[in-house]
């Protein structure tokens, strides 16, 4: 009801179904969730394009190094080491 596309990267930071949406439907590959969340998910690449020609406008062609977090309780983490002989791998999509 509040949704406003300018927003778009605030409401996909934001702790809510839609972050566990976008999660499930790019984690499984579902093709009909992705269809849904179509119109969201131009509006997110609208304002994040927008965000990166507004903020490197100056850009020199230096190299641009970018680090991405995620957070994982260190008993979960454990026993994903446990599980294939230390062997860990993530796939993801720009998710939180």
């Amino acid at each position: 009801q509040d949704y406003r596309p300018e927003k778009a990267i605030w409401w996909y930071t934001r702790n809510c179904f839609l972050l566990r949406m976008l999660n499930h439907a790019f984690g499984l590959l579902d093709v009909h969730m992705i269809f849904d969340t179509a119109v969201f998910v131009q509006d997110l690449h609208r304002q994040i394009e927008q965000l990166h020609n507004e903020q490197f406008k100056e850009y020199r062609g230096e190299p641009i190094r970018l680090y991405r977090g995620q957070g994982l309780p260190s008993v979960v983490f454990g026993q994903m080491k446990k599980a294939r002989n230390g062997f860990v791998s993530f796939n993801s999509f720009l998710l939180a």
